[in-house]
């Protein structure tokens, strides 16, 4: 009596057939965090693209904040010049005093005293960041965003440092030409010194203010991000798996063809 073996080959064809579209198919689902066809029954992926829309929004508040930290950063180092002139005015004014200084002397010191004294509207003027001035005459507030509607926002108002405004009192034609006009500058001089210096402390302070939020934003950015990944990621490691599970399926499937084909070999075996 002859026995014979069935390789079972056709299975094995077909085996070997549904293999690559199936580790394929997975593979596919494994790299798509959000497929569009389970995008209206997934859950997650659904709160996924709400906090996605909140990030979109918190990027346009830490780019608004960006922009006015850049024009507060302007006006601060105008007021800090103008603060700086100021005090070099004071003290050409304070040698003015002087009556004892020859008409050669003064004429010099009052020229110098000009030159000075005009580099405030000079820097004044150049202190425009993209439209935004906020240390001129009828300058404009310094505002940012707080939150991704718009309801909220914080706002730094201008700062008059023009010569003859309402901090800088000392005007354009204020010279050092006698002792009683040095004086009266030193006098203007001096209540511009205070105004400024309070005018320093508010851009200061709005600095503050804006770096806040700034850092604020940062962190709330951050976290959305993480809850996104929180919400995505248990989506891919979940096809991960499935596509390990299928590849393990796969490989137990070949190996069992030659373990079934080993049992007709062994009867075949006692029988001789």
């Amino acid at each position: 009596m002859v026995f014979t073996v069935d390789p079972n080959a056709g299975a094995f064809a077909v085996l070997q057939n549904k293999k690559q579209p199936g580790r394929d198919l997975a593979e596919e689902q494994a790299k798509s965090k959000q497929s569009d066809d389970r995008r209206a029954d997934d859950g997650a992926v659904s709160v996924a693209d709400h906090l996605k829309g909140d990030a979109t929004g918190l990027e346009s508040v830490r780019a608004s904040l960006g922009h006015a930290a850049s024009a507060l950063e302007v006006a601060s180092i105008a007021a800090g010049k103008v603060a700086d002139l100021l005090s070099q005015l004071q003290e050409k004014a304070e040698r003015g005093l002087d009556p004892d200084l020859d008409k050669s002397a003064r004429a010099a010191l009052n020229e110098a005293f000009a030159t000075e004294r005009d580099l405030i509207n000079d820097v004044i003027r150049d202190a425009d960041f993209e439209g935004v001035n906020a240390v001129k005459r009828g300058g404009q507030a310094i505002t940012a965003l707080t939150s991704a509607n718009g309801r909220r926002a914080v706002e730094i108002p201008p700062q008059d440092l023009a010569l003859s405004g309402e901090k800088v009192t000392l005007k354009p034609d204020q010279g050092l030409e006698t002792v009683t006009a040095a004086a009266d500058a030193l006098e203007a001089i001096v209540a511009s010194r205070a105004n400024v210096s309070k005018a320093q402390a508010v851009f200061e302070g709005g600095g503050e203010s804006i770096s806040a939020q700034q850092s604020f934003i940062t962190k709330l950015s951050d976290t959305i991000d993480a809850g996104v990944g929180n919400l995505v990621e248990p989506s891919l490691e979940k096809e991960t798996a499935n596509l390990q599970a299928l590849q393990v399926k796969q490989a137990l499937g070949v190996q069992t063809l030659p373990i079934a084909n080993q049992r007709p070999q062994a009867i075949l075996s006692l029988l001789k």
